[in-house]
């Protein structure tokens, strides 16, 4: 029996179980996140750019910090609104800090796992758009999954209310099913 593939909404999804996220800050925004693998070890190295929140995810995937890659999600952006992710959706999903780090890092993982970090330098530009928009579309998919268990989490906790429960525990209820 084979065994089912990584689930990208849990937060055990890891690139063959390991991966290590490292920062760096470039306020120009030439690029948000990157990835590698260490030689030898093959542990999957994601790096931010701390300088990243929503406002700047933006700005980057509408072609508007001017580099190269950035013009390149700009048509990545188009694909995605053809698979059903138009920006006001991705938006919805990144729109905070947290989540903005939450797809990048989603995104990189795609990357790793498919091994897209061994081949980029040698594809052409229609193979790297294809490329961006599968890793976008699988973070975004991942990070609506994770949504949806959440907001299904708070529902059957509200359902296992009682009549005559005070606000104290309702609130306390809502508060451990938000951290599940």
């Amino acid at each position: 029996m084979a065994k089912p593939g990584p689930n990208p909404a849990s937060a055990l999804y890891r690139h063959r179980g390991r991966y290590r996220l490292e920062t760096f800050h470039d306020p120009a925004l030439g690029r948000l996140a990157a990835c590698r693998t260490t030689p030898g070890t093959g542990e999957g190295v994601i790096l931010l750019n701390s300088a990243a929140g929503p406002t700047e995810l933006e700005t980057y995937f509408k072609g508007g910090s001017g580099s190269r890659t950035s013009l390149q999600k700009k048509a990545v952006l188009a694909r995605l609104a053809d698979q059903g992710w138009p920006w006001e959706k991705i938006a919805a999903l990144t729109g905070s800090k947290t989540g903005t780090r939450r797809f990048l890092i989603l995104h990189e993982i795609s990357h790793l796992n498919h091994g897209d970090h061994k081949t980029y330098g040698k594809m052409d530009e229609e193979s790297r758009i294809a490329v961006e928009t599968r890793a976008c579309a699988e973070a975004l998919t991942a990070m609506a999954k994770t949504m949806a268990m959440a907001s299904a989490k708070a529902t059957a906790v509200k359902k296992r209310q009682r009549p005559g429960q005070t606000e104290e525990k309702r609130e306390a209820l809502r508060f451990r099913a938000a951290s599940l």
